[in-house]
Formats: C-alpha cells, sequence, structure tokens
C-alpha cells in the first residue's frame, strides 16, 4: 500500500466512523434527498445555501478532525488547491465530470473521489442542481481555496 492509498484509507475510515457515531445518514429516493445529523432530518433540495461564484454551500456538521458540507454546482467551480485541506466528495444527485490533479473523473449520483491537500481540481457540472457532500479534514475555515489558471 502506498503512503497516498493508506492516507485515503484512514482518512475514509474517520469520515466513515464520524458518520455512524454522529448518526450522519443520507438517503435518497427518486424524488428527494434526506439528510440526518443527530436530532435533525431535512430534505437537501430543499435546504438554504450560502451562494458566491455560482456554488451554494452549508455546513452541515463538524467535529474535532472533520467538517461535512452541502454543496450544490450549477455549472462549475474554478480549478483551486486547498493546500491545509484533504477532502472526499460524495455525489448526491447530478453529473459531472471532476478534474484531479491530471486525471478527469466522470461523476454521477452515487460517486465519490478523494483529493489529497496540494491537489489541483475543480468540478464542472452537466446539467444544473449537481448536489454533493463533501468532507474536509481538517474542518474547513473557508480560507485555504487557492485559485490557478488551467
Amino acid at each position: 500500500m502506498t503512503p497516498n492509498s493508506f492516507k485515503f484509507f484512514l482518512f475514509l475510515f474517520f469520515a466513515l466512523f464520524t458518520l455512524v457515531s454522529s448518526s450522519l445518514i443520507y438517503s435518497c429516493s427518486k424524488k428527494e434527498i434526506y439528510f440526518a445529523s443527530g436530532d435533525k432530518t431535512f430534505i437537501v433540495e430543499n435546504e438554504q445555501l450560502s451562494w458566491s461564484d455560482g456554488i451554494g454551500r452549508k455546513e452541515l456538521h463538524r467535529t474535532q478532525d472533520l467538517s461535512f458540507h452541502l454543496v450544490r454546482i450549477d455549472t462549475g467551480e474554478k480549478p483551486h488547491v486547498h493546500q491545509k485541506h484533504d477532502l472526499f466528495v460524495i455525489i448526491l444527485k447530478g453529473k459531472g465530470v471532476f478534474f484531479v490533479g491530471d486525471k478527469k473523473y466522470d461523476m454521477k449520483k452515487g460517486d465519490s473521489v478523494f483529493v489529497q491537500r496540494g491537489t489541483p481540481h475543480y468540478f464542472l457540472a452537466r446539467g444544473k442542481g449537481v448536489y454533493a457532500i463533501v468532507i474536509f479534514s481538517p474542518p474547513f475555515d473557508g480560507k485555504d481555496t487557492i485559485e490557478f489558471q488551467r
């Protein structure tokens, strides 16, 4: 096992442990996506998001080691990098293309990808209303997004 794959599995283990231990779950039906955290359950599409640069965001849950965010992308995001944060993305609804480093991933509902800190990445939606859960480690502070030119 390479150091990068070990880091990914360690990250995934802690993310899944946090999901289970804090009752943070999601369920998709054909019409709605439900998300539960502790004693709160809500419909993803009904959540009020903070919008910036065509991307809607809302922090759903935070622990000492991770933060969980609901993200909606209608078109795409600018290429960027996080120097201090690893992230794990799970597509809840919609489809698009995720560029990570020099790789390109066609993504749809249920697909996931790990992005190691320092790796350039961006997502381009294919259609409006792509929803994803993004898990950051350490918890995202909103200040570690550095844009770059493709």
